[in-house]
């Protein structure tokens, strides 16, 4: 017997129907389960595929460490396993959502049954049931709350409905937190249903049967005016010679290291130095012949399109940059 959380009620025992992640014990006869659903797990909740993060611990603490690399169906399936412990980021690079997300958290809401169950009213109410999951996230008495659109919309439209949401209802986080993104352009993060949830030691659960998307009229709903930000003046590219770090990159890596290598060097090459993407591009490929083994042209081409998309300037201190890091000798020692 095994309890899951099934739309509404908070928890409900069923013989017929089990999480779709489950402690050990129960995990060997979800196996094929688990494999068939990690294709609609990516339909579903993935919008940023360039980019996931994996919890870690850290001194006495768990984070999650951004990894510069393509997502894939393999990366989920560790997940459902509870090999790896994924978060997913909440905006596309284009600044819109295919989801809102409400994290109830016992630590800071008095009642989270209370909201968990006046939230979900209101979601079904406006979006339909189909749409809308309740995720008991792995922490006692924390959920989560999901509501799936069939079409990206702008962030800022997905919170003007989750605040609409929300009215009268204290201390309730909202996903996405913001409505574009700045900086390193990654923005909030939120765990990956039906995971491990290493600090709790607890699974994750959510009922994952039926889940139809819904379409919104974003007419209908008042959201502030886009940001609008002055473009900045393209600057000039690095004219200098390689660091140490970027020579050593430039011999070829082996199978483990070539996506964070490759968003490594195509960042160099686009970003810092400023190449025209032809030119970057015949040297990006040149160095996968060096490979062993190489990329194939769709995952090359993916990692290229990756750099010039997210605009990354790794420094020298960045965690993937140190592998490759020989400070002797180097321009930027």
């Amino acid at each position: 017997m095994i309890l899951v959380i099934q739309r509404r009620d908070e928890y409900k025992k069923t013989s017929n129907q089990e999480p779709l992640s489950l402690t050990p014990k129960h995990k060997k006869s979800s196996f094929d389960n688990q494999k068939k659903y990690a294709f609609e797990l990516m339909r579903l909740f993935i919008h940023r595929e360039d980019i996931f993060a994996v919890q870690v611990k850290y001194s006495n603490k768990y984070i999650y460490v951004p990894k510069y690399q393509l997502l894939t169906e393999a990366d989920i399936q560790k997940h459902l396993e509870g090999k790896i412990t994924l978060g997913i980021y909440t905006l596309g690079l284009d600044n819109t959502v295919k989801w809102i997300c409400f994290d109830i958290d016992s630590q800071h809401v008095e009642k989270p049954e209370e909201a968990r169950d006046l939230i979900y009213e209101r979601c079904v109410q406006k979006f339909g049931s189909d749409a809308v999951r309740i995720e008991a996230s792995g922490s006692p008495r924390n959920f989560h709350i999901w509501v799936f659109f069939t079409d990206p919309i702008e962030a800022r439209f997905a919170r003007a409905f989750g605040l609409k949401i929300l009215e009268g209802v204290e201390h309730v986080e909202l996903f996405p937190k913001q409505t574009v993104l700045t900086g390193k352009r990654l923005g909030n993060l939120v765990k990956l249903p039906f995971g491990y949830h290493k600090k709790s030691g607890r699974w994750s659960t959510m009922n994952p049967e039926g889940i139809r998307p819904c379409r919104v009229d974003i007419t209908e709903i008042e959201a502030p005016a886009p940001k609008v930000f002055e473009e900045r003046p393209r600057l000039e590219g690095y004219k200098g010679g390689d660091p140490n770090c970027i020579t050593k990159i430039k011999k070829g890596v082996r199978k483990g290291e070539r996506n964070n290598s490759g968003i490594i060097y195509a960042s160099y090459l686009m970003n810092f130095k400023q190449l025209k993407p032809n030119h970057g591009y015949y040297l990006f490929r040149l160095w996968n012949t060096r490979n062993k083994p190489i990329l194939s042209d769709e995952e090359l081409r993916a990692i290229f399109e990756q750099a010039i998309k997210g605009g990354y300037i790794f420094g020298c201190g960045h965690d993937y940059v140190k592998d490759y890091c020989i400070k002797e000798g180097c321009v930027f020692a």
